[in-house]
């Protein structure tokens, strides 16, 4: 094709700029390239935080799984930190609409059901799915009965989009918007989470920039016999925002370019416990 050519097709396609450059600044070989790389069918127009805090902390992962399209079972966390998302959306939804929280019965129900499905095939380590299942109710109940009572949602489940380069766009889902308390996000771990946690959050940044609102929290439900419920609150300053929305531009420049570095060696993440590309990963790094 010609660059007119290119540039015509490339612009079809939602892209306006490759390698940092508008299309009328780039050079036919950038244009062929980007043009290749659209055409292998490897570049989503669509990407999820998921996506880029996977590529961010490993781009080989990112690798197996987004682009050679191989699905690993959920790990059992993942189940119960579903199922407890799926029966609060259940709660602010009927709240937002009809005024009143729902009884803890009912989302007990909601949270039954939800992990009933979740759990099929799932991966679940050394917790034994009945463990986690009761911790896991055990703290859905905790925050029920406490810090969601005082919860006015705004929205619940709030999409958005995000443009960043080369036709991509970060897509997302805000848990919930408050009346005084802006963001909110709910997290459901095994261990007790940091201020710092919170203040260094990619997610909450970009969730701020994305809506405009500077006030972003997490509820933290920490599920365990006796289960335990952290409430953080953090005004996002602009910088913020704006270093997070660039980080998640660099990523996706390097997906476009197909830079796809495994985790460095030692980081915690990379390890049998905690990614299931490692049998993969290390089988092919060692015999090529």
């Amino acid at each position: 094709m010609t660059r007119a050519e290119l540039i015509r097709e490339l612009q079809a396609r939602g892209i306006d700029q490759v390698y940092g450059r508008a299309l009328s600044r780039a050079t036919k070989a950038e244009l062929e390239q980007a043009w290749r790389t659209l055409s292998e069918g490897q570049i989503a127009p669509h990407l999820s935080l998921a996506q880029v805090r996977m590529y961010l902390r490993c781009g080989l992962q990112y690798w197996y799984r987004y682009v050679e399209g191989r699905k690993i079972p959920p790990r059992g966390s993942m189940v119960v930190g579903r199922a407890v998302h799926r029966a609060l959306e259940h709660d602010f939804k009927t709240c937002l609409l009809e005024g009143l929280h729902e009884p803890v019965d009912v989302l007990a129900d909601v949270y039954s059901e939800s992990f009933k499905t979740e759990a099929e095939g799932a991966i679940w380590d050394s917790e034994k799915p009945e463990e986690a299942f009761q911790t896991g109710l055990l703290a859905l109940k905790e925050f029920a009965k406490g810090p969601m009572e005082t919860i006015v949602p705004e929205a619940v489940e709030e999409e958005f989009e995000v443009p960043l380069t080369h036709g991509m766009n970060l897509k997302g889902v805000i848990d919930l918007i408050e009346a005084r308390e802006g963001i909110l996000d709910h997290k459901v771990v095994t261990r007790r989470m940091r201020p710092e946690d919170v203040v260094n959050d990619l997610q909450l940044a970009v969730y701020s920039h994305a809506k405009g609102i500077e006030r972003v929290g997490i509820n933290s439900l920490v599920r365990k016999k006796k289960p335990e419920i952290q409430l953080f609150r953090h005004v996002v300053p602009q910088g913020q925002r704006n270093r997070a929305v660039n980080i998640f531009l660099y990523a996706a420049e390097g997906i476009f370019k197909r830079v796809f570095l495994p985790a460095p060696p030692g980081s915690w993440w990379c390890s049998p416990a905690w990614c299931g590309y490692w049998d993969l990963c290390h089988e092919e790094l060692s015999t090529h």
